[in-house]
């Protein structure tokens, strides 16, 4: 059975957690930046992007947007990991408040 969108955004910030936050690569040394993490939840593989990876991606970055009081799609999840000073208990936040959000 596959997992629901809520547990593949829950284990990859646990994943993220245990093994740090990469900028720029989908897993360096062997730490992960967002979409890596999803990857590597879905697929046992950070450099393997399926399709549903695009859509979790796109719903962490409508939560942002809305903590932010942005327009959604103002904000690109992947440039957002990635900005000098990101820290990765941001991005974790970012993906337990997104599954938090999901499950209400």
């Amino acid at each position: 059975m596959a997992l629901s969108d809520v547990a593949v955004l829950r284990k990859a910030a646990s994943y993220m957690k245990a093994h740090g936050h990469a900028k720029g690569f989908l897993e360096r040394d062997g730490k992960v930046c967002l979409a890596g993490a999803i990857n590597k939840v879905l697929t046992g593989d950070a450099c393997n992007w399926p399709a549903r990876t695009n859509k979790l991606i796109r719903r962490v970055a409508t939560y942002l947007c809305r903590q932010k009081r942005l327009p959604t799609g103002s904000i690109s999840a992947i440039s957002w990991n990635n900005e000098a000073g990101r820290k990765g208990d941001e991005v974790i936040a970012a993906l337990r408040g997104t599954a938090k959000s999901i499950a209400r």
